[in-house]
């Protein structure tokens, strides 16, 4: 999204944002080919396999809390956890190639006349393909032709091809073929699991080891930021020795199709994208002292999905930093070198009701950090209940102010 911001400082500093936030927006959105936590047994360059022309592609597994990937003694593919396990379309496309009828090999015995297995290649369009191999026989739930989306059920895990063990191997390419090079290509949006937290990963490359699996959505959280054009949000405004009023935001779409929250009271707008598993603003025009601005800055970013202890990371543009002597010389020196950096930190702390997936706590900040320090701007914090963003609080300058839903309305201005 580009908007004339009539200043030179302010259109580069939008420019540099939005170059490293959507970078990875220049790519054709893949997700993962599977459900749930999977790890990768093989990256890119792979030790076994994954090598020159093929070097780009990864390898899937299911392991236990222990790292194994198989109970008993894994002498039988059904002691494999990722044998048969669904494989998904990682995108929207036709089916292009597949084979089905290469039998499944006995755990640690290869099949290398077939080297691929069972196989299946989409297209996303001419020039982008995806491929699944060492697929279970038998089990592929499409034919050549047939137009999938993405997440839905192609095939099961097997271990056909040159395969010891159940996995699925995944890959980009440029070519239809079966035997295609590999491209180097990114994986959209997927949660990293570390060992006691969890971290979103806009668009990465998964690495050899790393526990990974795609967003899975909650349904209050998905509800609660899916901003729908004709909506509007109402809420009670309470700050200490100051009377309560009632504040109304619309959701908007410009003539370019660009969703927006609208403020009438102060005309300010604060526009963002609106994706099935993120929600994510991108550019903020108006009153710096509404609360429709903090809101901006507070859920800049928010995945869809609620792990405890996820940490969501992004930066502001830095004309977002405090007026003073450092803004005016990063101004001065901004095409040059950036020193100062406006950053955003999103913890996700608690959720009252696993089963109902309800009661969500998140809660952000916004940073200025420079090599010698760094300072707390603000701090936020949202609580999600009934699939909707029951309260917002906003802590800046000693001041607290909180929006709630509003109970009773009658007796309150607006």
């Amino acid at each position: 999204m580009l908007f004339q911001e009539f200043s030179p400082e302010r259109n580069l500093y939008s420019q540099q944002n939005n170059k490293t936030r959507f970078l990875g927006n220049l790519f054709f959105p893949v997700k993962l080919p599977f459900m749930g936590e999977w790890i990768v047994t093989q990256g890119h360059s792979g030790e076994h396999t994954h090598k020159e022309s093929w070097r780009h592609a990864w390898d899937f597994e299911i392991c236990d809390e222990n790292g194994n990937t198989y109970a008993e003694k894994g002498n039988v593919l059904t002691d494999y956890f990722s044998y048969n396990k669904p494989v998904v379309a990682p995108a929207d496309g036709w089916i292009e190639e597949i084979i089905d009828n290469v039998e499944d090999n006995d755990p640690r015995a290869f099949n290398l006349r077939q080297n691929w297995g069972n196989t299946v290649v989409i297209r996303h369009f001419d020039g982008l393909y995806s491929k699944m191999s060492h697929l279970r026989k038998g089990s592929l739930k499409v034919e050549k032709g047939n137009f999938v989306k993405k997440g839905d059920k192609i095939a099961l895990c097997g271990n056909s091809g040159r395969s010891p063990q159940p996995h699925i191997h995944f890959q980009m390419q440029a070519t239809p073929y079966i035997g295609s090079a590999t491209l180097d290509f990114p994986i959209g949006r997927y949660i990293l699991h570390h060992d006691q937290r969890f971290e979103l990963i806009s668009w990465g490359k998964p690495e050899n080891g790393q526990l990974i699996s795609n967003i899975d959505n909650n349904n209050s959280l998905s509800a609660a930021f899916n901003f729908i054009p004709g909506q509007q949000i109402s809420f009670t405004i309470k700050e200490e020795n100051k009377d309560p009023y009632i504040l109304y935001w619309n959701v908007e779409i410009d003539l370019y199709n660009y969703t927006y929250l609208h403020c009438h009271t102060t005309g300010s707008k604060a526009y963002f994208r609106n994706d099935p598993d993120l929600h994510c603003f991108t550019w903020f025009h108006g009153d710096k002292k509404s609360l429709l601005y903090a809101f901006y800055l507070g859920a800049y970013k928010i995945a869809k999905g609620y792990y405890p202890g996820l940490i969501i990371k992004d930066e502001y543009p830095l004309y977002n930093m405090r007026k003073g002597l450092r803004k005016m010389l990063q101004d001065f020196v901004a095409p040059f070198h950036l020193f100062v950096h406006s950053e955003y930190i999103m913890e996700y702390i608690s959720m009252d009701d696993e089963l109902g997936q309800t009661g969500i706590t998140l809660q952000s900040s916004m940073l200025e950090r420079t090599s010698l320090k760094t300072t707390k701007l603000a701090e936020f914090s949202f609580f999600v209940d009934h699939e909707r963003i029951e309260r917002f609080v906003l802590k800046q300058d000693g001041r607290v102010i909180t929006a709630s839903i509003p109970e009773n309305t009658e007796s309150l201005p607006i």
